[in-house]
């Protein structure tokens, strides 16, 4: 495959983008979903560590191949960092047996929402390959939440979801 990289400053010419969306979406059309999970409840940020945080999405699994890269995909609902300006929250991707892989969001706490889509391509051994998203906080810092159900001034119910994409098995 190709990776075509543009550097802080960079000006993208209209060809340069074209070859660019292009070769991702000739990348993905060749990809299928290998797995899924969606979450509908509220999440409460309240672990200090990233071994003692429960999981927002658990043991989504897959059989890998141990050579293709697959494309690890979260949208964690609308995160609500509350008070406690200074201390920061963090959610990672890890693997079943706890490996913390990736960071894939940090933020202080200053009472404001966020929200954001997280890819990740992680290569893991032949066999299943099994993954967790966690959230914590930095102690001394107000408990936070990720927000999904309705309710709470939300009217209607946030989405909230990990998938994982890869080739093709037979």
């Amino acid at each position: 495959g190709k990776v075509h990289l543009l550097a802080a400053g960079d000006v993208a010419t209209a060809a340069a983008w074209n070859v660019l969306t292009n070769d991702v979406i000739a990348h993905q059309a060749s990809l299928v979903r290998l797995a899924y999970q969606t979450r509908a409840t509220n999440y409460t940020i309240s672990a200090t560590t990233w071994a003692a945080a429960a999981e927002l999405f658990t043991d989504v699994s897959w059989t890998a191949d141990g050579t293709s890269a697959y494309v690890v995909e979260v949208l964690p609902g609308v995160a609500w960092f509350a008070g406690s300006v200074g201390y920061n929250v963090y959610m990672s991707l890890g693997t079943g047996s706890g490996t913390e892989l990736v960071t894939m969001f940090q933020n202080q706490q200053t009472n404001r929402d966020s929200v954001g889509l997280f890819k990740y391509f992680y290569t893991p051994s032949a066999g299943t390959a099994t993954l967790n998203v966690r959230a914590w906080k930095e102690s001394g810092g107000t408990n936070s939440e990720i927000e999904i159900a309705a309710g709470s001034g939300r009217t209607v119910a946030g989405l909230a979801y990990i998938a994982v994409y890869g080739p093709q098995t037979a």
